[in-house]
């Protein structure tokens, strides 16, 4: 199956996360397996950066952008997360302000990668004018997910939305700077490697930054079954020319031994050159759980062997 949103997870804004210390976030509970992605935007912080979150599993960071000393957003991540945690702890450090206003959007995944999820992570962007964007480049697979966050400057906006006309779904916004940072969060599953170009749509033009990375699903599963059927045949039409006398009697060389039934035929005239013309035949067809055993008479037995292959996921 395609990797795909299991839920999304949106904790309430916190106005004062520490930005010398841990702050806590509660999600919806996480399943065993799934990939965790998560979008943080921060405000006010005056350089404060986030070195750490905690919770489910291993996390790194994908992706960051600073859009000015106050301004910040970034993408983390964690794959093969342990199930039923219900909280995340989310780590900064840095001078100036002592608090931030943060907001945190968590996307849970299924049939996502294991392992080495993290695929592409371009260069963040940066403009002016009413339509955001930035480019994917070419996706190591097919089957993939591709988050991206764009953020502004300066006043609040009336509206920001996503990029659907190329199939993109919003994941969580936040319009008011009052709030904390002010950020536009989307993503889509994508079934091709191709390029893709992400963008969304202001009200007013804004300085705008953009962010994205792009998270692997699980390699794809096949599976093959062969069910071989062997038919083998021997047939064996000797002949032999026999020239009588009255005191003599056809014999037959060679001989076949062979499990089915012979049916010979034998004509013999009895002029100096008639012959004995003996056509024996057999036919095996032999299922895969047959043998046959010929004789060092018969002609060469041919054995196929067939081995099935069995593909699953990792």
């Amino acid at each position: 199956m395609a990797i795909a949103v299991r839920t999304i997870s949106t904790p309430a804004r916190n106005l004062n996360q520490t930005t010398g210390g841990s702050s806590s976030y509660t999600i919806t509970s996480t399943t065993a397996g799934d990939l965790l992605i998560a979008h943080l935007a921060w405000f006010n912080s005056e350089g404060a950066v986030v070195t750490a979150i905690s919770g489910g599993g291993t996390w790194a960071e994908a992706t960051n952008q600073n859009l000015d000393a106050n301004s910040h957003h970034a993408i983390w991540y964690a794959h093969n997360v342990s199930g039923g945690v219900t909280s995340l702890s989310v780590t900064m450090s840095g001078d100036g302000s002592p608090n931030a206003a943060m907001q945190v959007t968590v996307l849970h995944c299924q049939d996502a990668a294991t392992s080495s999820a993290l695929d592409v992570t371009p260069t963040a962007t940066t403009g002016t004018g009413t339509t955001p964007s930035i480019t994917s480049g070419t996706l190591a697979q097919a089957d993939e997910i591709i988050v991206s966050a764009n953020s502004h400057t300066g006043a609040d906006l009336t509206t920001m939305t996503e990029d659907t006309g190329d199939g993109y779904t919003e994941a969580n916004q936040n319009l008011d700077n009052d709030d904390g940072q002010t950020f536009h969060l989307q993503y889509k599953v994508v079934a091709a490697t191709t390029s893709n170009v992400v963008d969304a749509t202001y009200n007013a033009s804004r300085s705008w930054g953009a962010i994205l990375a792009s998270f692997k699903g699980a390699a794809a599963a096949g599976s093959s079954s062969v069910s071989p059927s062997l038919s083998p045949s021997a047939s064996v039409s000797p002949s032999a020319s026999v020239s009588p006398s009255s005191s003599e009697s056809p014999s037959v060389s060679p001989s076949a031994s062979v499990s089915p039934s012979v049916s010979p035929s034998a004509s013999v005239s009895p002029s100096s050159s008639s012959s004995a013309s003996i056509s024996p035949s057999a036919s095996v067809s032999p299922s895969s759980s047959e043998s046959a055993s010929p004789s060092p008479s018969d002609g060469p037995l041919q054995i196929i062997s067939t081995t099935v292959l069995d593909y699953s996921d990792f």
